[in-house]
């Protein structure tokens, strides 16, 4: 791990719990903080293996010495692209948390090295480890609710009301934060739940960011018009300055025989909505809705082919449900469930001789991250041009 040592880190300790809970996967070295002292007391205090107060060396070593599978790095923004790139070069997989970079030229070139070197790149998208999320996305995705039509995902939080003390020195420095500070923290959560749940590109933006603490200089609240690229649209709202919200994600997919609703706070479930029906209420472990589909009069409806990969898709989210109904499955087994399929992606890779980049792995890769810089660049022109809508630019190369 790169970074996650220190009093006021978050991710750290998330993804140290997450890996701990899975069978075959151990956290072994880190270089966790750049303050060498802290390092080596975080590191003793995790129990690590190996203690790095210096990421280039680590990397060296977990090279020379096959230490490790794979890197995990939770550092601010700007302290994500030199230690990727650096793993990158010397053959390591990355698993980074978002967003990837600071800029769509660091984005785009972590993805062509990653490309390039046949190394996998993971970005940690924590809500795609949802079992509810990619059930969301089994029915849009399916094509039983029809064409999708219209997208709306908010992302509301209220912990940035006030001063935030130590967070404010990294989240409020462009330099650290890169363009934008609630946009880019929680905005491209709603980026990437639009594209991950419909399998559709976000094309152009029209983009609002505000500041509405005194004596800011970056955005703590957003709204964005969004269009997408089969000519359906919606809104993507981010607030972290909204009282009452502690952790309000949420997304709302219409299409043209139904509709998907999924809420965060409340992932235990998924509300999906057929022709002019009631809501449909589906729960971990119950009836996950095919039966309700699977009659002459809804495959009439949905589309009998549709209702048969429905089956499928969610036949392979049965192995991201891992306790009876009722028993929470929470934040660290969201987290867990991407580090798991990166670890099968990074076994598979290393099995295969490192000669290719294995498929059907369910985790946010690295283009997901570039994505997300392309859209807060995107968001940037918007800002500061006369456009009402903005291109964002899906180029790869």
């Amino acid at each position: 791990m790169v970074g996650g040592g220190g009093d006021a880190t978050f991710f750290g300790p998330v993804h140290r719990r997450a890996i701990a809970g899975l069978p075959g996967h151990e956290l072994v070295a880190g270089a966790l903080h750049q303050d060498p002292r802290i390092a080596q007391e975080y590191g003793e205090k995790w129990g690590l293996k190996h203690i790095f107060t210096d990421y280039r060396e680590m990397m060296k070593r977990g090279a020379e010495d096959d230490l490790f599978d794979y890197v995990v790095i939770v550092t601010p923004n700007n302290v994500h692209y030199d230690p990727a790139m650096v793993a990158l070069d010397a053959g390591i997989p990355v698993f980074c948390e978002k967003p990837l970079a600071i800029s769509v030229k660091q984005g785009r070139s972590l993805y062509l090295t990653a490309k390039y070197n046949c190394v996998p790149f993971g970005v940690n998208y924590t809500y795609n480890g949802h079992w509810s999320q990619k059930l969301a996305r089994a029915y849009v995705r399916s094509g039983v609710l029809g064409d999708v039509r219209r997208v709306n995902a908010f992302y509301w939080q209220d912990w940035q009301q006030k001063d935030l003390g130590i967070q404010q020195e990294h989240r409020q420095d462009p330099k650290q934060s890169g363009d934008f500070n609630c946009n880019g923290d929680i905005n491209t959560h709603n980026h990437f739940a639009i594209r991950n749940v419909t399998g559709l590109e976000v094309t152009g933006v029209c983009c609002v960011p505000r500041i509405q603490v005194e004596g800011r200089v970056l955005d703590d609240d957003v709204d964005c018009v969004h269009k997408l690229q089969n000519g359906g649209g919606g809104l993507c709202s981010a607030s972290q300055i909204a009282c009452g919200h502690e952790n309000d994600h949420r997304l709302a997919v219409y299409c043209a025989n139904g509709s998907v609703r999924w809420v965060q706070e409340e992932s235990e479930k998924l509300v999906i909505v057929v022709g002019n029906g009631p809501d449909i209420v589906i729960k971990r472990n119950g009836d996950p809705g095919v039966s309700l589909l699977d009659n002459d009069k809804m495959r009439e409806l949905c589309g009998s082919n549709n209702v048969d990969q429905l089956k499928v898709e969610i036949a392979d989210i049965e192995r991201f449900l891992h306790l009876p109904s009722g028993h929470g499955e929470d934040f660290f087994v969201t987290v867990g469930n991407n580090h798991e399929e990166f670890g099968n992606c990074v076994a598979e890779w290393r099995d295969s001789g490192k000669n290719h980049l294995p498929d059907g792995h369910d985790y946010p890769t690295v283009l997901d991250g570039l994505r997300g810089m392309q859209f807060l660049d995107a968001c940037k022109r918007n800002m500061d041009g006369s456009d009402k809508f903005t291109t964002v630019s899906l180029a790869e190369g």
